[in-house]
């Protein structure tokens, strides 16, 4: 995504030489607006984040980031072939660092009547998964992830004791709905 970007705001640069200065001034103001969201939502002006693990899988390249989230705890966050795919804080004091899984658990915690049975097609770092049976122990919940060593690696980085017992299955998430009509 950055390079794209810098290749927009490249383009658009080149594109403002050979225009007359009125043009090159909406050029410029274009080229900052491609370029504003890396210099202030976490581009190149926010904390560095670290690896802290990473996998070859069968599957994917999986890589764990750990840095310093905008309230000052510290954010692992999940990657499959470079690819965000979860976070979660290292604190264990819950919370999501995503807006996205926030709103979702929220409109899952809405749901009425509760669920009594899901399915999750994808662990990721399992925090949807981890939500729903935490919030409803009693329902039955099944994950469906191709990768075990994406589960291993969920367990490890992102599920704080002590864990929902989650039933898991290791297979294509086709092949289970398949198999499960």
């Amino acid at each position: 995504a950055v390079h794209i970007m810098f290749g927009v705001a490249a383009l658009l640069a080149l594109l403002g030489v050979a225009l007359v200065p009125r043009q090159r001034v909406l050029v410029a103001l274009l080229a900052a607006a491609v370029l504003a969201p890396f210099f202030t939502f976490g581009g190149f002006a926010r904390n560095r984040s670290r690896v802290i693990y990473e996998r070859e899988s069968m599957y994917y390249n999986i890589r764990v980031h750990e840095q310093q989230a905008a309230d000052s705890r510290t954010q692992r966050t999940l990657l499959l072939d470079g690819s965000t795919q979860s976070a979660a804080y290292a604190d264990g004091r819950g919370g999501f660092p995503f807006k996205y899984i926030d709103l979702s658990a929220r409109l899952i915690a809405a749901l009425k009547p509760h669920p009594a049975r899901a399915l999750a097609l994808g662990g990721g770092g399992y925090s949807i998964p981890v939500f729903i049976k935490t919030t409803w122990p009693e329902s039955t919940l099944t994950v469906v992830e191709i990768d075990p060593a994406v589960t291993e690696t969920a367990e490890r980085f992102f599920l704080q004791e002590p864990r929902p017992a989650l039933e898991i299955a290791h297979t294509d998430g086709r092949v289970f709905l398949n198999k499960n009509r």
